[in-house]
């Protein structure tokens, strides 16, 4: 049986639009509707003018028709249309996602503002080459980097530098870099840390002077100690806005392959430790000087009880941060 849409059950007008509201008591009014051509939209109403803002900030996003109109009363109505229907399982949990913040707007202005932000971040996501839902080891893996980046925070690199240091996203050789430190960062289950994965020659090899493995043990939370990756991604987002990198920010999350869809309310996580380890000689690695000609894409597990000789303070980490 296929899956029920909220456009399914509105008849194609012989107008212009026909909508159904998609929830009460918004301060901006949101609706699934149907236009005339049978096209699947998201309609928000907006009381005021806000051709001006709008002109200032428009997104374009592939595949996606984004028009401000005047309705037939003295608000605007800013509608998206869908314009492809073998995309509409994208569209509607592009509009459910959105829908859920606009429940948070305190006004028409303020739901202006958080469409187009989320439309830009929607942009980035399917433009980047992880436009799916993230599997749970890959969810684990972004909270801890944001885990860690939120430590950051606190070190004199501020917002800018560990913004700016976190490559994560780009696959880079090391999830945080700067000048002369590197940082990798692994999250373990905390009920089974035996191995950790190393998923090519180049990640524990780093030209920065000072390389550390970082190892984020992750557990489930069953009550409300923990917080889910939405959650946590939020508290980054509300400390890092304002600054001159929350766009970047924003479009490092895209790329990974994040936005704020509801799948992403589960599981909470809560880090109940970490362990960092001193890469240099003698540490357990292959490395792309040792690898034979020919030899590509190496993976491989190391077991943590042969990191022991290279454990060090998490402080030691955390003040060699520039």
């Amino acid at each position: 049986m296929s899956k029920h849409l909220p456009w399914d059950d509105i008849p194609v007008p012989t107008g212009e639009i026909n909508r159904r509201l998609a929830a009460a008591g918004m301060r901006a009014p949101a609706s699934w509707a149907v236009d005339h051509q049978g096209r699947r939209l998201f309609v928000l109403e907006l009381a005021g003018d806000h051709w001006s803002r709008y002109q200032q900030s428009a997104v374009k996003v592939h595949g996606l028709d984004i028009d401000l109109r005047s309705s037939s009363s003295d608000n605007q109505l800013l509608v998206l249309t869908l314009e492809s229907e073998q995309n509409i399982d994208l569209f509607h949990v592009l509009c459910n996602s959105l829908l859920a913040e606009l429940v948070e707007a305190r006004s028409p202005a303020s739901a202006l503002e958080t469409a187009l932000n989320h439309l830009r971040r929607w942009k980035a996501f399917l433009s980047s080459k992880q436009a799916r839902v993230l599997s749970l080891e890959e969810i684990r893996g972004l909270f801890a980097e944001v885990w860690f980046l939120l430590e950051l925070l606190g070190t004199p690199a501020g917002a800018r530098g560990a913004v700016g240091a976190w490559h994560g996203p780009e696959r880079a050789q090391q999830d945080f870099i700067f000048s002369d430190l590197a940082v990798e960062v692994k999250s373990l289950v905390a009920t089974d840390p035996r191995t950790v994965r190393v998923s090519s020659e180049n990640q524990l090899d780093s030209l920065q002077k000072l390389l550390y493995l970082l190892i984020v043990f992750v557990k489930e939370s069953r009550d409300d100690s923990g917080q889910s990756l939405n959650q946590i991604v939020a508290e980054a987002q509300s400390l890092i806005a304002g600054t001159d990198v929350a766009f970047e920010f924003e479009s490092k999350l895209a790329e990974f392959g994040y936005i704020p869809l509801r799948e992403y309310d589960h599981p909470l996580l809560e880090v109940v430790g970490n362990q960092p380890f001193r890469v240099e000689d003698g540490f357990p690695r292959i490395i792309r000087s040792q690898v034979p000609n020919g030899v590509i894409r190496v993976k491989y597990q190391i077991e943590l009880e042969h990191l022991e000789p290279f454990r060090c303070d998490y402080q030691l980490v955390l003040g060699s941060v520039p």
